[in-house]
């Protein structure tokens, strides 16, 4: 295994990333004849990562990620974009085993080696993790957006309208939240500034993606991971800035089984909540006052 970069303050127990899916794996319900080829799949930057337990946690986390930078004072923050969850790359892995086909299978796994875009590489996987394993998905679709663009997904619910979704993992707004508290803006309980980046951020180059159709003929929307929670008006404001016709519903979220959803009128709430098995909830919004 390679060294560890992660504070000794905060490193219990350490391992390999394949004993590590072994202990996370019991909790999943997956076996371990599945772990052992699940594993095997990962390139071998993936597999020489060590993993440790998260003594604030409690959670097995791995090494592989790429500290924030360039901050004021040459500073570097180091934290959890760096050390994702076992179980995350478990779930990815396993679900993305099962809803992506190859070649795009062994792009998408090599594409995990890039210790800058992990993150954005794992979360395209992470709008998947609860539907329902009978419901029709293809990866990385073409000639349904604007030009020769591709989307992230398109899924077929047999009951319900066929579906274009997009997946976008946000730091820009965490960077900037980071320069605050370098540069010594804790807010007035010490805790952090209040958010006050552009919220538009969450939907760049995202509308350009999607060719203009109507929500009674497919439903286009796009899957926001960020970091921060969003002002409520502002991100309201900006969705309804975007072009009805080609995003018509967005949910913001981490990486949770709940998250905050926008929809155009005249689309129910309970069509995205039950495709994704997701909740809706006011927990990645806050009222600036």
């Amino acid at each position: 295994m390679t060294n560890l970069r992660v504070p000794k303050l905060l490193c219990g127990d350490v391992m390999d990333l394949k004993s590590a899916f072994m202990a996370i794996a019991v909790q999943i319900g997956v076996s371990k004849d599945e772990v052992n080829r699940l594993f095997n799949m990962l390139p071998q930057p993936l597999q020489r990562a060590p993993a440790f337990c998260d003594r604030i946690t409690n959670l097995w986390r791995y090494d592989f990620g790429f500290p924030i930078d360039q901050l004021p004072g040459d500073s570097v923050a180091i934290g959890t974009h760096m050390f994702p969850p076992v179980e995350r790359l478990l779930r990815v892995l396993f679900v993305a085993n099962m809803r992506i086909l190859e070649p795009k299978l062994s792009r998408y796994l090599q594409r995990l080696t890039d210790s800058a875009k992990h993150q954005d590489v794992l979360a395209e996987v992470s709008p998947m993790l609860e539907v329902n394993k009978n419901i029709s998905s293809e990866f990385e679709v073409s000639g349904y957006g604007a030009g020769k663009r591709t989307i992230d997904w398109l899924l077929r619910p047999s009951k319900s309208l066929t579906v274009l979704l997009d997946v976008k993992c946000r730091t820009k707004d965490l960077i900037e939240g980071l320069e605050q508290i370098v540069s010594g803006n804790l807010g007035p309980d010490g805790k952090g500034p209040t958010p006050a980046h552009d919220v538009t951020i969450l939907f760049k180059d995202t509308e350009a993606k999607f060719s203009q159709n109507s929500p009674k003929e497919i439903l286009q929307g796009v899957w926001v991971v960020t970091q921060l929670q969003q002002e409520r008006s502002e991100l309201q404001a900006a969705f309804k800035l975007l072009d009805p016709l080609k995003l018509h519903f967005a949910v913001i979220t981490n990486w949770q089984k709940d998250a905050y959803i926008l929809v155009r009128d005249g689309i129910q709430l309970e069509t995205v909540t039950s495709l994704f098995s997701i909740t809706h909830s006011d927990r990645f919004v806050f009222d600036r006052r």
